[in-house]
């Protein structure tokens, strides 16, 4: 019993060390609300049958105090609509055309709209990322300070219980870029954040853009990882507070697909060290779901609160990381041996498809996830 709880303490240590600070974008300054407007910026927006999100996300741009100087929407061939919803809130929409040879649709939606672009700043957006109030003037006053390569990984805000499954994969997904942990910028980041990236137009282009990484599947974390080895440095902030999204509001399917789709090659991101820290300390997790249910058959005083104290703790620890990241609340804390479980599943999925050279299909296309092709 002295050797399971030391071996547990040790595992749950370990969450405080790849989850430590999540630091949000600064507050803008009351000096800086009325000063001079910033550089000129180019919002883009790679869309591939994103009809029903772009409303929301223009929406939430109109609401900002300060507005973009240009919107342009790459419609990387819908057929639901995207271009005319996107037309109709005054953004200029871009057509592609066909998905040339050796590109994924994502960094060739990109890098088009970086090529069309006349700002002297590059926002990239998801079409299903939302502004919180003054959220823009954050995001563009922190790069301001900062400069480099910023990116953001939006609150995630979930409506359905299905959602709270994401839990540990976004667990892996932060701790993944290897930003927030307990030694700060002195261990620098691996990669970006796909959802919310600012650049200057000069710097991006001095990297060949995301044409230097049209094949990757997580375009985001190889675009960091080229821009760190050309000097610049990388930025990543949780959005809390300043911007928003829901990952995979159509239904548990899409969500497996999606998680699937990341998994294997975001791990791999990752590096040997923390993914080792992070599977530890889920393993610490499995651990203190044993010694719950040991305790609870034993029965005696000693096992029912050593069992009672570990679950405990992981419940608050991850109620605690959970919070800062998304509404995932209480419950779904109290409740991870569910969303451990699904991970488990979802895991093995993965490694099935990468192992067979099988492929996931994702918004009309098939994406094989071996070797990220």
């Amino acid at each position: 019993m002295i050797a399971d709880t030391v071996v547990l303490g040790l595992l749950w240590g370990l969450g405080f060390v790849f989850l430590y600070r999540i630091p949000t974008l600064r507050e803008v300054p009351d000096t800086l609300r009325t000063a001079q407007r910033p550089p000129r910026f180019s919002v883009i927006i790679p869309a591939r049958n994103e009809a029903h999100n772009l409303p929301s996300l223009f929406a939430s741009l109109e609401q900002q105090s300060i507005t973009p100087d240009e919107i342009i929407v790459v419609d990387d061939d819908s057929t639901d609509g995207t271009a005319g919803v996107a037309a109709g809130y005054r953004a200029r929409v871009i057509h592609p055309g066909p998905l040339p040879e050796g590109w994924l649709g994502k960094p060739h939606a990109c890098f088009r709209g970086a090529q069309a672009a006349s700002g002297e700043n590059l926002v990239f957006l998801d079409a299903d990322v939302r502004f919180e109030e003054e959220g823009l003037s954050r995001l563009l006053s922190t790069y301001a300070h900062l400069g480099g390569f910023l990116s953001v990984q939006p609150y995630h805000r979930m409506e359905n219980a299905y959602e709270r499954l994401s839990a540990f994969f976004a667990f892996i997904l932060m701790s993944g870029i290897r930003a927030f942990t307990i030694f700060g910028r002195r261990l620098p980041p691996r990669g970006l954040f796909g959802p919310a990236i600012v650049c200057r137009r000069d710097d991006y282009f001095s990297i060949d853009g995301h044409r230097s990484v049209k094949q990757e599947i997580l375009e985001d974390v190889e675009l960091g990882r080229r821009a760190a080895s050309a000097g610049y440095e990388l930025h990543c902030f949780a959005g809390r507070g300043s911007l928003s999204f829901r990952m995979y509001p159509g239904g548990l399917r899409e969500l497996t697909d999606g998680w699937t789709k990341n998994f294997g090659l975001g791990a791999a991101s990752a590096g040997p060290v923390m993914v080792l820290v992070v599977s530890a300390w889920m393993a610490g997790a499995g651990v203190a779901i044993r010694l719950a249910v040991v305790g609870s058959l034993m029965a005696t005083p000693s096992w029912l609160l050593l069992g009672f104290a570990a679950y405990s703790a992981y419940v608050i620890q991850i109620h605690w990381m959970q919070e800062r990241i998304g509404n995932f609340g209480l419950t779904a804390a109290i409740g991870y041996p569910i969303t451990l479980l699904f991970f488990v599943v979802v895991f093995l999925r993965s490694l099935r498809l990468m192992w067979f050279k099988q492929a996931v299909r994702w918004k009309s296309r098939d994406i094989l996830v071996r070797h990220g092709k």
